[in-house]
């Protein structure tokens, strides 16, 4: 499958992130692994709370999963699994989190922070990076989404919901 370009979005503050995890949770599938990539701080977690509101679930029960792992939320078709693998070190320890058998079972979209930590590169996939836009939140924040197999999907729905909405060029 020939790979789409990546679709580039500049997010100007909170409510920009979460509108954009929206619309990523409105076409999410069961068995598609959101890779969330991008400095402490950057809006990872916000994003997630707009992808479960997207997917019909509570965006108020959505919390950093730092310490816990993984958090699981229910939404109104499928779960969703939150992990963060910060603390992990550089080779996450993570076939006790479910997220495995999730993705291979394809019976919940799995939301990964510090994706780039473990590798995962056999499942559909959508990977969003975010950045500071000049240095620090003020200037917002920037999100480049790729994606592989079945993610292009997702990602060229966006391209056309989002057209123009605070695109860069690619």
């Amino acid at each position: 499958m020939k790979s789409k370009p990546p679709f580039r979005l500049h997010l100007d503050d909170e409510q920009a992130t979460i509108r954009l995890g929206e619309e990523i949770g409105r076409e999410a599938f069961a068995g598609l692994l959101i890779r969330l990539i991008g400095p402490l701080g950057t809006g990872k977690t916000t994003l997630v709370k707009g992808l479960a509101k997207g997917m019909g679930g509570a965006d108020s029960e959505v919390s950093s999963p730092s310490f816990t792992v993984v958090n699981s939320y229910a939404t109104k078709h499928i779960p969703l699994l939150h992990a963060d693998l910060y603390r992990l070190g550089q080779t996450p320890f993570i076939d006790d989190t479910g997220i495995y058998e999730a993705l291979e079972r394809r019976n919940a979209v799995v939301a990964i922070e510090w994706a780039e930590r473990v590798e995962l590169s056999i499942y559909p996939s959508l990977t969003v990076t975010l950045s500071y836009c000049g240095g620090d939140a003020s200037d917002g924040r920037d999100a480049v989404v790729t994606a592989s197999g079945k993610g292009a999907r997702v990602l060229e729905k966006l391209n056309v919901k989002l057209a123009g909405a605070g695109r860069t060029a690619s």
